[in-house]
């Protein structure tokens, strides 16, 4: 008798540690090594007296790609135009740029990690703010 009762206490002390460390394992920030909140296009766009502008459109994918375009505009003409592509991660906290190609050949393998924080319509990346694109 004494043999069972402490089967059964034992059993049940298993049980209760099992379930307590599965219910610990959440998870608030973001899951993976790619925000699900950065995922999209978006574009910071910074002008000069009205002439001369310059935007910044960096669009990331799913499967952890991305593209980011800059340009100078002077009079609505394109007088500068640079892109580089290559794979991202996050942390919640920065994001991890590994560029493999660009527009000028220039510093591909190239890894550079930016502070970033993030809303639903609006991200902060390194300094620059930039909204979702529509």
């Amino acid at each position: 008798m004494k043999k069972d009762i402490t089967s059964i206490l034992g059993l049940t002390l298993l049980n209760f540690l099992l379930l307590f460390s599965f219910a610990a394992c959440g998870n608030d920030g973001p899951q993976g090594p790619h925000d699900k909140r950065l995922i999209g296009t978006w574009v910071h766009e910074q002008s000069s007296f009205g002439e001369v502008v310059m935007t910044e459109e960096i669009t990331f994918t799913s499967s952890g790609d991305y593209e980011w375009i800059s340009s100078i505009s002077r009079e609505s003409s394109i007088v500068k135009y640079e892109w580089t592509k290559g794979t991202w991660e996050s942390d919640g906290k920065q994001i991890t740029f590994s560029q493999i190609t660009s527009s000028d050949g220039e510093n591909n393998g190239q890894v550079k990690n930016l502070p970033y924080t993030a809303g639903s319509n609006q991200i902060s990346l390194g300094g620059l703010s930039f909204n979702r694109k529509k």
